[in-house]
């Protein structure tokens, strides 16, 4: 998903800059596309850090379904306060998470199950799916969080993302699912 926004980054941010009238809008755009051609590394190590982190955890919490409780399972370290604008940005990237997760509905759906008999919990729970929506947008936001710009930069990050990925993410849902083999 990283490299689907970032693989052309200048070209849109450029176009955005072009398309708008406002010059707060023309400035944000100017710092992502400065931003993302300086520390691309940074989004996409932190990216894959967190997919894979997610992915293993959501992975071994399938496997364990059925299984006695694992007091391990929830942990008061994870918890952590947060400022306003993280928490705008959580509440934007779950909501991009649901909208990506209901234009996605039948391959997701077709993938929650085939994962379920792969990891040996047929009962697979969407959120315990490790291709979930929700781990590839979380991922995207902690890496957006590494980086050093401001939270509006952050949101010009969310807006590239949600309208140069979904349908590539999509597509791979599709693939993954075989759901177009029907």
């Amino acid at each position: 998903a990283d490299a689907l926004m970032l693989d052309s980054p200048h070209e849109i941010t450029t176009q955005l800059i072009k398309d708008t009238q406002v010059r707060e809008e023309s400035r944000l755009y100017e710092e992502a596309r400065k931003v993302s051609g300086e520390q691309r590394e940074t989004i996409e190590q932190h990216f894959r850090a967190a997919f894979r982190a997610d992915f293993q955890r959501r992975s071994d919490r399938a496997r364990r379904i059925g299984k006695p409780f694992d007091r391990h399972d929830y942990s008061f370290d994870e918890l952590e306060l947060i400022g306003e604008d993280d928490y705008d940005e959580t509440l934007r990237f779950n909501d991009m998470a649901h909208r990506l997760r209901n234009y996605c509905d039948d391959e997701l759906s077709a993938l929650d199950q085939g994962v379920g008999v792969l990891l040996g919990a047929a009962g697979l729970e969407r959120k315990d799916n490790p291709f979930a929506p929700e781990v590839i947008c979380d991922a995207f936001k902690i890496a957006c969080r590494q980086l050093d710009c401001d939270a509006a930069v952050r949101r010009v990050f969310l807006k590239l993302f949600h309208d140069q990925v979904l349908d590539g993410i999509r597509s791979g849902y599709d693939a993954a699912s075989g759901v177009s083999d029907r």
